[in-house]
């Protein structure tokens, strides 16, 4: 059967992605031109993780009013998972013991093995310009891996 208006891909936005597109650089145009974040009230999905992330970026940062104001925008946009739901938090251990047993770095990467567990519990595409930490997820995470200099799509 085809059909005739498929399903929007659903994806789950890494931290770095959304740093690149709050500094509007290059990168961050490239992302609100694929995403349409202002244009069109698309509400991205992340880890609460992710705003937890944000919030201590933008401190450590020293931002200013206007870049602060652009994440409490982009924030109150946002559509946050939880991490509590049961099925995360067994993928969780699931990933973090397969990373240890593997000596794989992600392992000491905690925030990136909640996003991945958020990732493959929820179904999520995951959406990054962290190749490196998720590549050994690939097989349970489709990743879109954009580069982090023009925030176009490399995969």
């Amino acid at each position: 059967m085809v059909l005739t208006n498929p399903p929007a891909p659903r994806f789950i936005f890494d931290t770095d992605v959304l740093v690149h597109y709050l500094r509007g650089k290059k990168a961050g145009l490239a992302i609100e031109q694929e995403f349409h974040f202002q244009k069109t009230g698309f509400r991205p999905i992340v880890s609460v993780v992710t705003v937890g992330e944000l919030l201590a970026f933008s401190r450590n940062l020293k931002w200013g009013e206007n870049k602060r104001g652009a994440l409490e925008r982009l924030r109150q946009q946002m559509y946050i998972l939880d991490i509590s739901r049961t099925e995360i938090l067994e993928t969780y251990a699931e990933l973090s013991s397969n990373a240890k047993n593997r000596g794989w770095s992600i392992f000491h990467k905690k925030n990136d093995l909640w996003i991945a567990a958020t990732a493959v519990a929820s179904g999520l595409s995951l959406i990054t310009c962290d190749k490196k930490d998720f590549k050994n997820f690939s097989d349970r995470i489709n990743l879109v891996i954009l580069d982090a200099d023009t925030g176009k799509i490399t995969q």
